[in-house]
């Protein structure tokens, strides 16, 4: 019986590859931090653990396989702590522990940050990896010693993911929370154009590729760009408000960052993604019921 060590088991991403993995019959040992584990079964074992400062005992675990979902994601702090140096080390060291006990397949979730934004091209996984955040430096390092190893390796980057827990401060919860209390709320930049991803579609796409052992970097973007106004304005007619937008003076210069889904359709092969307003529903609606 094979056993997955997943990074992050409590998570928006953990927790739903927590649940396909063991309906597939493998082991789970999953380890959180402070995201309480909602997850009862006979195959999990779910310990909380900083990674940061504490070392985990992988001779105990022994994992076959290494899905490691987590990093710091403050949002907008995020881009430029210094945390993610410290996240860098601990996946270093994490990642080398699992390969010196035997580990067979390494997954990382990473990051469209981790491109150049400047082209306004779409972005496949031969594009530029030139960030200019600490977040993307720190996921490039980390990829560029895992090309490294000897290990069979994915790492997914995942573009615009929104969905049902996401912390407040970014753009879909922001609108949701402001609209929810009949509040207006500013956008600083109308016209930059993002692929915007569904959480429960970026799950279901990696556990295909999981599936098929996928190798190397491979995109999760839809490649279809949507302007930060028409997802605002989406958001609020899903909620049956009006007239609680307004717009920044001085906005930033436009930028367009989408993906280029070449990759992800030969690996796994046509998808059929959650028509936005559907998954934005269901986003609002998993959101102001947490909240009642």
């Amino acid at each position: 019986m094979n056993t997955v060590l997943l990074i992050g088991c409590s998570g928006e991403i953990g927790s739903r590859l927590t649940s396909s993995l063991l309906s597939q019959g493998f082991r789970v040992y999953g380890i959180r931090n402070s995201r309480e584990c909602q997850k009862s079964h006979p195959m999990h074992v779910c310990v909380k653990l900083d990674l940061l400062n504490f070392d985990l005992n992988m001779k105990d675990i022994r994992p076959n396989f290494l899905i490691h979902t987590a990093w710091i994601t403050t949002p907008v702090t995020f881009w430029n702590s210094e945390v993610n140096r410290r996240w860098v080390e601990a996946s270093k060291h994490l990642i080398e522990d699992f390969i010196s006990h035997g580990g067979e397949y390494l997954v990382v979730t990473g990051s469209c940050a981790e491109y150049s934004w400047e082209s306004g091209k779409t972005l496949d996984e031969l594009s530029l990896e030139n960030p200019d955040t600490l977040y993307g430096l720190g996921r490039i390092e980390l990829l560029n010693w895992i090309r490294s190893k000897k290990i069979p390796f994915l790492w997914t980057r995942t573009f615009f993911q929104f969905g049902m827990r996401e912390a407040p401060g970014r753009l879909i919860p922001s609108l949701i929370d402001a609209f929810a209390k009949n509040q207006k709320y500013c956008i600083q930049n109308k016209s930059h154009i993002r692929d915007f991803v569904f959480v429960e579609d970026v799950v279901e796409i990696i556990d295909r590729l999981v599936f098929l052992r996928a190798i190397g970097v491979v995109n999760i973007g839809s490649g279809v760009g949507r302007t930060i106004e028409e997802v605002s304005l989406l958001v609020m007619k899903c909620m049956g408000k009006h007239g609680l937008i307004e717009y920044a003076d001085g906005a930033a210069t436009d930028s367009r960052v989408v993906s280029n889904t070449t990759k992800l359709i030969s690996v796994i092969g046509d998808y059929k993604w959650v028509p936005m307003e559907e998954s934005i529903s269901r986003s609002i609606n998993a959101r102001i019921e947490k909240k009642a």
